[in-house]
């Protein structure tokens, strides 16, 4: 296996890093609360439209495939940096015991102190799954995105300092994502994108009268908020199968090995090398055998959701 990035996984990666990427975050978030965190920024959140879905579903495919890819060339271990995260306390709790993707931490604590709040929260990052390390302008710091995983969040105190606020250690585990066949997957896409301009509208309509009097009250608002919480189930659903797609794809195949490296590359080996020979000149990590048996966290049962039946074996998952 060839773990060079392509074009359209730096491409994905590019996109991650500026502000493009916040139509991609919200897609693998459940409800709402994104997108009205979106525009409480002032930053209006971009309606989708078909061509604009399925481009955010390619990039985050391609996003997926860079972080595994990244990973298994460094040699497939956990970063050795104390890594750390500030963000509003209220998202810590909504994320504890949930499938989380793309979470990113930084090496340097201070680098991304927020204003002292009551919402404020500083996390230790335990990341137990795949991750990508990106380069920043900022000297000595050390960016990490991770792969899709259950977030464990429990209280710590990690400092004395009080303008980290509340204090956490948060864990991100490895998960096992139900398969899914191949025309189930494309059917589900399909799906997907057939709905996304009716949702479009459906959100739009949310993002107007969430703050009017009784909305909570309102069947008809809560009718459009229940769908549209189902269609994004039914997104993140997608996601977590093409990620398990990658992880199959990237991490189970072997690694490509140069087999005779004292060698120019353009010379052909001879037919007569023995098996032995080749593994004498085998590097112990072109050895690794990866048992991902070993390394997937527990599953938790949930509660049948209102999305197809065809697709329930994937719910515990939300």
């Amino acid at each position: 296996m060839d773990y060079t990035l392509n074009s359209d996984e730096i491409f994905a990666i590019e996109k991650f890093q500026g502000s493009s990427f916040k139509v991609i975050d919200a897609l693998l978030k459940e409800g709402v609360d994104s997108e009205f965190r979106t525009n409480l920024r002032g930053d209006n959140f971009p309606f989708l439209t078909r061509e604009a879905l399925e481009q955010a579903l390619d990039d985050i495919k391609n996003l997926f495939s860079a972080i595994l890819k990244s990973y298994m060339k460094s040699g497939g271990t956990k970063s050795s940096k104390a890594l750390f995260k500030i963000m509003p306390k209220s998202i810590v709790t909504s994320l504890n015991n949930r499938v989380v993707s793309f979470i990113s931490a930084n090496s340097i604590m201070g680098s991304n102190v927020l204003p002292k709040t009551n919402d404020t929260a500083f996390l230790l990052i335990d990341g137990n799954v795949p991750y990508i390390s990106l380069s920043s302008v900022e000297e000595g710091l050390e960016e990490v995105v991770f792969a899709p995983g259950k977030m464990k969040v429990t209280e710590a105190i990690l400092t004395t300092d009080s303008r980290y606020g509340k204090e956490y250690v948060a864990s991100i585990e490895d998960i096992d994502i139900p398969p899914m066949e191949e025309a189930k997957a494309t059917e589900l896409r399909e799906k997907i994108l057939d709905s996304v301009e009716k949702m479009s509208e459906y959100l739009k309509y949310i993002l107007a009268t969430a703050d009017k009097p009784n909305f909570s009250s309102n069947q008809q608002a809560m009718s459009v908020v229940r769908e549209y919480s189902e269609w994004k189930k039914a997104v993140i659903i997608y996601n977590l199968e093409q990620y398990r797609q990658a992880r199959t794809r990237i991490m189970e195949a072997p690694p490509l090995v140069n087999l005779d490296r004292d060698k120019k590359e353009t010379e052909a080996l001879d037919d007569t090398v023995s098996i032995s020979e080749i593994l004498a000149g085998l590097n112990p990590e072109d050895l690794r055998n990866l048992d991902l048996d070993a390394i997937l966290g527990d599953k938790e049962e949930k509660k049948d959701s209102t999305l197809d039946e065809e697709f329930s074996t994937h719910q515990e998952l939300m």
